[in-house]
């Protein structure tokens, strides 16, 4: 007799226990917000980009003349020659370059090569000078 009641006491705290559980799951209220976009700044007309039909931004000259040359002198690093080594570094976003045999840090020696081997557009502030090897 004990037992049954025991057990069915078990039973009863079971069901209450799902019942607690399983009443009403997804009581959650729904909040429609609406949400309102704020403008952050305004573009004046100097800073209007130029789009073309198929939505792709209109790029000058002189700048994809710079994209060009630099894309095609990443590809051929890392380059070494008789009086310095060129590397690209992703984390600075620049060209390092490292001087040898007692080269003073200067930039003449470098822009004479990228003029001789047609990148002379890469700006002189896209290389920093690593240390001399």
């Amino acid at each position: 007799m004990k037992r049954k009641i025991i057990v069915v006491g078990i039973i009863i705290v079971l069901m209450l226990i799902l019942w607690l559980v399983f009443r009403n799951p997804n009581k959650r209220q729904e909040t429609n917000v609406l949400l309102t976009p704020t403008p952050t700044e305004s573009i004046s007309p100097e800073e209007e980009q130029n789009y073309l039909e198929n939505g792709e931004v209109e790029i000058p000259e002189g700048e994809q003349k710079i994209l060009d040359e630099t894309g095609k002198l990443i590809d051929k690093l890392p380059l070494e020659n008789e009086q310095f080594n060129l590397f690209f570094d992703y984390g600075v976003n620049k060209f390092v370059v490292f001087y040898k045999n007692g080269e003073t840090n200067n930039f003449t020696v470098l822009k004479e090569w990228l003029v001789k081997n047609n990148y002379g557009n890469i700006p002189m502030e896209e290389f920093v000078i690593g240390e001399t090897l």
